[in-house]
Parts: C-alpha cells; sequence; structure tokens
C-alpha cells in the first residue's frame, strides 16, 4: 500500500487509495414494508436473494416449467426492509413483487 503522509500541527495524516470489488454486480434492489415479502419471477439461471434481516437464499430458480414461480419471505416484525435480488437479471423472463423496486 501506497501511503502519502503530510504533517499538520504536530499530527500526521495518511491518505491512500482504496478498490473495492462488488461480489454480485447485477442486482435490483426491493423496498418493502410489512412483514411477508413476495418475489415472483421465472428465469432458466439461479439468483441469490438476500431479505435484509440476515436471512439468504441461495440459488432460487423459477422456469416457465416451474408451476410454483414465488419466493416468500415472513419477518419476525413489521418494517422497512431493502431485498438483494441477485443473479443475471437480462436472463428474467418475468419479474414482479410486492415491494418497491428502487434500483434495476
Amino acid at each position: 500500500m501506497d501511503v502519502s503522509k503530510k504533517w499538520r500541527d504536530a499530527h500526521m495524516f495518511g491518505t491512500f487509495q482504496m478498490k473495492f470489488e462488488e461480489p454480485e454486480p447485477v442486482k435490483r434492489v426491493i423496498r418493502y414494508t410489512g412483514d411477508k415479502a413476495e418475489i415472483t419471477f421465472r428465469s432458466y439461471d439461479v439468483f441469490n436473494i438476500y431479505w435484509g434481516d440476515g436471512k439468504v437464499n441461495y440459488d432460487v430458480s423459477f422456469t416457465p416449467e416451474d408451476t410454483e414461480d414465488t419466493a416468500k419471505h415472513e419477518y419476525d416484525a413489521t418494517g422497512t426492509y431493502y431485498i438483494c435480488f441477485c443473479g443475471n437479471t437480462d436472463s428474467l423472463i418475468s419479474f414482479s413483487t410486492n415491494g418497491e423496486v428502487i434500483w434495476e
């Protein structure tokens, strides 16, 4: 790491650069208020759903051939939660939710 150091009033300050890598860069973010969130979708790809309360569903997929197509999550308390729906969103055949999509 390359640190640029400067003195000011007997205190040393350092500056440096950091690069962050997003592990799941393609996602939709949903704001949900209530106690039972639902995401209905169809795709041949799998998705991870981070429900905003520390719980996660990994590798969720509903193809057009499936009879069930809704991922559901019940929260312990009513509130506002931010759900991350992560995966190849370009492959979605259909998508809807009972929350508000705030990032596509």
